[in-house]
């Protein structure tokens, strides 16, 4: 599909027989949408482009209705502080508690705490129900269900505001439409059309927040760039979207000097973690492991992060890993452990476990392999995160050793072995900065390198 001057809609073909009754009536709505402003719309749609029948009736709202310029208050990434522990419900249900109660019951860490997840479900299934209900309240809830991608969930809870006479704002609408638009599911075209048209019948502006999830959601490249350049044409900001319109840029396989330009005249800076990703990719196929460590701090700086990015710094850990310098994975990750103590280090650890099968076979290739094992399960019990190897991980790794009776997951020998891995552990820790030179570190850690690469 092409973006052309000659304003001309062709109606995607479907088979209408496989939809639900609901499914036909939008289906039929946008076809005689698209015969309506078939001479307005500035998109060419070929047979089976499901996805540019979106566009077409979110760039028609956008000209019928306007827009705002703001961005969303509420999101789908808002953080969430309390514990595990489920707040006691009101003894008495009234509107002030029974909204109060939602709002405690929202700021649950159900992330770190997944086993909180069935019951919050079934809390704000019983309290919907409630017409004491504010829509704050349902807001909080929608973003529950579209955080944990439950589209279905999203709906009902929907129809029931609605239905309490609460009508929904374009936050709402935003928080639907992602979450629909990043699903995989065979009725997200229709899905989300069911979102837009309940927009435009509200009669509610899109805003900032609106575009970036478009850009976002849509797949088709061409469509990407009709509402790239519409951004472009009100100025909205599209900073909030630097990681997407990155990866958009790059499908034309520019050179990166290139893509930074482009987005600079876009307006969004260089320091995106999707760019710094790919800048460190070269760096380090160039051998530049200084440049690309010192990129991964910038780009941290640069975006007010206390700590570098996991993203870019698992590059740096598999770089070590394929090129048979385990130690300097290790060292990195003691490092990053130890200078930023709010780091999360335990996918560190599992990615230096997994890359045990890539390193060249030593004496103490059994014992680095128990050793990193046990530290990955060790951060990952103090998380309190379930973030372990599954069977057929740990054959893989079990495989690569030269002892068939080899399994990772038993304990050390005797204690030598232990106090041996210990020891080089304790040695394989920068002082003050990286040195990715093995010479320029002294005794003790060139030592302890030297034993796991012997």
């Amino acid at each position: 599909m092409n973006i052309i001057r000659k304003f001309s809609v062709s109606t995607p073909a479907r088979n209408t027989s496989a939809f639900s009754a609901t499914e036909k009536r939008i289906h039929n709505r946008y076809d005689q949408f698209l015969k309506l402003t078939g001479d307005k719309v500035g998109l060419q749609v070929q047979q089976g482009s499901h996805e540019s029948v979106i566009a077409i009736y979110f760039l028609d709202i956008l000209s019928r209705r306007g827009f705002r310029r703001e961005t969303d208050k509420v999101t789908r990434t808002d953080k969430l502080r309390l514990g595990e522990i489920l707040p006691e419900p009101p003894a008495k249900y009234t509107k002030a508690s029974i909204n109060k109660y939602v709002t405690s019951v929202s700021e649950l860490d159900f992330r770190r705490y997944p086993s909180l997840m069935p019951h919050i479900c079934k809390i704000y299934n019983t309290v919907t129900n409630s017409p004491d209900l504010k829509r704050l309240s349902f807001k909080r809830i929608i973003r529950f269900f579209a955080k944990t991608y439950k589209t279905l969930e999203c709906f009902e809870v929907r129809d029931k505001m609605i239905k309490m006479g609460h009508k929904p704002d374009t936050e709402v609408m935003n928080l639907l439409l992602e979450t629909t638009l990043q699903k995989h599911h065979p009725n997200r075209i229709a899905n989300v059309l069911e979102n837009l048209q309940i927009m435009d019948k509200y009669h509610l502006l899109p805003n900032a927040t609106t575009f970036h999830v478009m850009f976002r959601g849509l797949r088709d490249r061409d469509l990407k760039r009709a509402i790239c350049r519409k951004m472009e044409t009100l100025k909205i900001d599209m900073q909030p979207v630097q990681d997407e319109l990155f990866e958009y840029l790059s499908l034309d396989n520019r050179d990166l000097s290139e893509i930074r330009t482009a987005m600079q005249d876009h307006g969004v800076r260089t320091t995106s973690v999707a760019m710094t990703t790919k800048a460190v990719k070269e760096l380090l196929a160039r051998g530049e492991v200084n440049e690309a460590w010192q990129l991964t701090l910038d780009t941290a700086q640069a975006n007010e992060k206390s700590s570098p990015s996991f993203r870019v710094v698992r590059n740096l850990l598999w770089h070590f890993i394929l090129t048979g310098e385990i130690y300097f994975a290790v060292a990195l990750t003691n490092f990053l452990k130890r200078k930023f103590p709010d780091y999360e280090d335990l996918e560190n650890w599992k990615i230096l476990v997994q890359g045990m099968v890539y390193v060249n076979q030593s004496e103490h290739w059994d014992l680095l392999a128990k050793k990193l094992y046990q530290l990955n399960y060790k951060a990952a019990k103090l998380s309190k995160q379930s973030i372990y190897f599954d069977a057929e991980e740990i054959a893989k790794i079990n495989a690569a050793s030269a002892d068939p009776k080899f399994d990772i997951r038993e304990p050390f020998t005797n204690n030598i072995q232990q106090l041996v891995m210990d020891e080089i552990f304790r040695r394989l820790i920068w002082q003050e900065n990286p040195e990715f030179d093995l010479e320029k570190n002294n005794p003790n850690f060139k030592e302890a390198a030297r034993l796991l690469i012997q």
